[in-house]
């Protein structure tokens, strides 16, 4: 049987991953990421979030983890996406003043890192 509260979690975890990035997108990058990105965000982070929350739930250092499995899965699909059909992605961001290379990338890895593991934190303390 599917454990429907799982999806929920899930869901939540996803949603709050992709407000805060988008948060951080608004104020902090330039351009704006496009709608492809956060959806591909969501259905990564939704996934992750499946895989992982049962077994790491209220245990700090495994979501930790988990939220370091997301951005690495992130980072990956990102770096793959030219292979994925219509999903458009902005390829030439600036964040925090830093644009391009390995800078940027590490800088993303930390946001969606500490974004995941946010939406991971509220949802394993405020939903039974």
């Amino acid at each position: 049987m599917v454990d429907q509260s799982l999806f929920l979690k899930a869901g939540l975890i996803a949603l709050i991953t992709v407000l805060l990035d988008a948060g951080i997108h608004f104020y902090f990058s330039h351009p704006f990421e496009t709608i492809d990105y956060f959806g591909l965000k969501f259905g990564v982070a939704f996934v992750v979030a499946i895989l992982v929350y049962p077994k790491v739930k209220k245990d700090l250092q495994g979501m930790v983890i988990g939220a370091t499995v997301f951005a690495l899965a992130f980072q990956t699909v990102y770096v793959i996406n030219d292979n994925i059909p219509f999903v458009n992605l902005t390829r030439a961001v600036e964040v925090f003043g830093i644009t391009g290379g390995l800078e940027v990338g590490i800088a993303f890895f930390f946001i969606h890192l500490v974004s995941f593991l946010v939406g991971f934190i509220l949802v394993d303390r405020f939903l039974k």
